[in-house]
């Protein structure tokens, strides 16, 4: 992990794309920001499986309407939606002709949001249309088909934040006293989940 220690995601992505990490956990979102803001090629950086195999976090999207739109108002909301979203081919999501005309990686690994019909559709059109090197992304792919994918839990971020603390003194004090430091943790989790 090197001598410096505690660094945030700015760091690692800037490490990493300019070829002094050779590695770190994150999501596929940061590969075009290694590529266009870090200095990083595509052709130089690859993803693999969630370590451990045994789950991962998953997250997605809210889109939320006024209290005081109409019915009406709602169910063009939601067909727009559909159409931007769930329109393999076609929409925000799914128009990769229009992405890769654009210069914007069309290939990277996402989740599968379609099944049957609409799932081939998908995923033909972004194979043909593909720009980034979808070979690099195989093993991520492989290993995503076994994991249990989870949603984050109530308190989360409560309960990262008293982690952080935690991790932060094992990696930094070479005298950290990890039975102790994982017994107070534990007790400032259980007060954060009676408190939920």
């Amino acid at each position: 992990m090197g001598s410096k220690q505690l660094l945030v995601i700015n760091d690692v992505q800037q490490l990493m794309g300019s070829g002094k990490l050779g590695m770190y956990l994150s999501a596929p979102d940061n590969i075009p920001i290694l590529v266009k803001e870090k200095g990083g090629n595509y052709d130089d950086l690859a993803l693999g499986p969630m370590p451990g195999g045994q789950g991962t976090l998953i997250g997605g999207d809210g889109y939320m309407f006024n209290k005081h739109d109409t019915p009406a108002q709602i169910r063009a909301g939601l067909k727009w939606l559909d159409s931007m979203f769930l329109t393999p081919g076609s929409g925000f999501l799914g128009d990769y002709a229009r992405a890769k005309k654009s210069n914007a990686p069309v290939g990277l690994p996402e989740p599968r949001l379609f099944t049957g019909a609409a799932d081939a559709k998908d995923q033909q059109v972004k194979k043909a249309n593909a720009n980034v090197p979808v070979q690099n992304y195989q093993a991520f792919l492989d290993g995503n088909q076994s994991l249990q994918m989870k949603i984050e839990p109530p308190d989360a971020q409560q309960i990262y934040s008293v982690l952080d603390g935690t991790v932060s003194a094992v990696l930094t004090k070479k005298d950290a006293n990890i039975d102790q430091l994982l017994k107070d943790a534990s007790g400032k989790i259980d007060g954060i989940l009676a408190r939920g």
